[in-house]
């Protein structure tokens, strides 16, 4: 299988304040199921609206 996305040390700061993300990584490979899960302001969205704002 080959990866659909590939995500390495994605990093984001708001404001130049400290990191809302530093150093995420991960791989989704091709016909894989995923589940993004993590407590109250673990960074889940930042982290797929980081994505999304990147593909655009």
């Amino acid at each position: 299988m080959y990866d659909i996305l590939k995500v390495e040390n994605l990093k984001k700061t708001f404001d130049k304040s400290d990191f809302a993300l530093d150093n995420v990584s991960f791989v989704i490979k091709k016909n894989s199921i995923v589940g993004f899960v993590g407590k109250n302001g673990a960074g889940k969205s930042t982290t797929i609206n980081t994505i999304l704002n990147a593909l655009k």
